[in-house]
């Protein structure tokens, strides 16, 4: 079975869709989005559209919690453009789409691999850890039970691997993982709407579950487009610079 996983959308439309048509022309048999579905972007609404029309399965990341938080349960850890543009999602979002977002699971488990938006570490929403390191990628090894899982959160491909007590990251790259050593392995995906590598391009990865051949993916799109969108009539002033620069 080949997965295509996705993550961090962030209300980016056109890069959501460029990133359809790639990994639906690499043929893969099933697409998953590990959360953050909306924030920081123009297209809250037609990205949930699309996820359903398209019949992904997604899960909850932190700014679909907080943008389902209509009566501020939570305690948002958010920076002020983030925080400006979830309330911004709020008024925008009908009540089905924001009832849509609350009812995501925090993770799902599908041909022997797990996927969680931040870490195993956290499961209940209460907090959101960032696995940037061994260190913090050690939180979740000890929780993950299965040999490949898959995350977000961090908007940056990275691998992770877990053997013998020593944990390694390295930058994402096409490889095998390979399955005659006793190891697991995290593969952080990047984003698809809002890339923090340096590298614009929107992201994603294809993971083989029969060869553990894993891809990393980069789809171009036109920027241009989403930057006019903030622009329009009613939008938050924010400046939408970080979307572009990578």
């Amino acid at each position: 079975m080949r997965i295509g996983i996705i993550s961090d959308i962030h209300a980016n439309i056109e890069a959501l869709e460029a990133v359809y048509r790639k990994l639906r022309q690499a043929g893969v048999d099933q697409i998953y989005c590990l959360g953050d579905i909306v924030g920081y972007g123009p297209d809250p609404a037609p990205c949930i559209d699309f996820l359903i029309e398209h019949e992904i399965p997604s899960i909850k990341g932190n700014h679909d919690a907080y943008a389902s938080d209509v009566e501020k349960k939570l305690e948002w850890n958010l920076q002020e453009t983030a925080r400006t543009m979830i309330l911004w999602t709020q008024k925008v979002l009908d009540k089905a789409h924001l009832d849509w977002l609350h009812k995501l699971p925090l993770q799902l488990k599908v041909a022997n691999v797990q996927m969680v938006h931040a870490s195993m570490e956290c499961l209940s929403g209460e907090y959101w850890p960032y696995i940037i390191d061994s260190n913090s990628a050690q939180f979740h090894f000890y929780l993950q039970d299965r040999r490949v899982a898959f995350c977000g959160h961090v908007h940056i491909p990275l691998l992770f691997s877990a053997r013998s007590g020593n944990i390694t990251m390295q930058v994402l790259k096409n490889r095998k993982l390979p399955h005659k050593i006793p190891a697991k392995f995290l593969v952080s995906v990047g984003s698809t709407g809002q890339p923090r590598d340096m590298d614009w391009r929107a992201a994603a990865a294809i993971y083989d579950t029969e060869s553990c051949v894993i891809k990393n993916v980069r789809v171009s799109y036109d920027v241009k487009a989403v930057l006019n969108k903030f622009k329009r009539p009613g939008m938050p002033k924010v400046n939408p610079q970080r979307i572009f620069r990578g």
